[in-house]
């Protein structure tokens, strides 16, 4: 069994970017752009959380992107769980920890 080492934080980084500017209706987002700060909420969290599961197959808590705020963070999390080949179990929803936020 292999690591996906073709995977980098930068690429990871890159794709959540993209994701948050799409979602968040940005023209940029950075590494050190604060997913709440930026106008992100909950509902959103949890598209955040789908399009991570779709693009790199790994299941992130929602509760992470409130932990991780930060694009950088977030892709910090998400290439240590590729790189371990773990994927914590959720919800049968996928929305453990999604809080209250709106």
């Amino acid at each position: 069994m292999s690591t996906p080492t073709h995977t980098s934080v930068q690429s990871v980084q890159r794709a959540l970017a993209d994701d948050w500017a799409l979602l968040l209706g940005l023209d940029d987002v950075g590494p050190d752009d604060d997913f709440f700060e930026a106008g992100g909420h909950s509902l959103v969290a949890v598209q955040i959380v789908a399009r991570i599961r779709a693009r790199h197959g790994v299941e992130v808590p929602v509760a992470d992107v409130f932990t991780y705020p930060t694009v950088g963070e977030l892709a910090q999390v998400v290439v240590g769980m590729l790189e371990a080949g773990t994927s914590p179990s959720l919800s049968p929803l996928g929305v453990e920890g999604a809080g209250r936020s709106a």
